[in-house]
């Protein structure tokens, strides 16, 4: 996927990967200027559990996209996949303060933990 300027705090809301819609819907901040958070619509179809943020990358008929939910002490990210055909979802890493991802290279998935990315990390995919 091409670098843009997407982040975590603006993001596409729509965006069609051949044939296939993926939407967030009821986007909103976690507090003042933190990440957005919302419901994953895939060609109209709710991803149910998950409360989802972007931006997100794409490869092999799957999303890799930062999923917000309930860890021991709060909240927070983890990185998901999730697969577009099967509308199946697979937690890939363990609870983040955020998941800002960059690129799908080498069979990794790199992202930051940080909004001005300077803690990063990866996950083999």
């Amino acid at each position: 996927m091409a670098k843009n300027t997407q982040s975590p705090t603006d993001f596409d809301v729509k965006t069609m990967i051949g044939k296939i819609s993926v939407a967030y819907k009821n986007l909103l901040e976690i507090e003042d200027g933190s990440p957005l958070v919302g419901l994953l619509l895939i060609d109209g179809k709710f991803i149910n559990n998950y409360l989802f943020s972007g931006p997100f990358l794409f490869a092999e008929q799957c999303l890799y996209i930062p999923a917000y939910e309930k860890k021991e002490m709060g909240w927070g990210f983890k990185l998901t996949k999730v697969d577009i055909v099967k509308m199946t979802v697979k937690v890939l890493t363990e609870a983040k303060d955020l998941v800002f991802l960059d690129k799908i290279e080498d069979g990794r998935v790199y992202f930051f933990e940080d909004l001005y990315k300077t803690k990063s990390g990866f996950v083999e995919v």
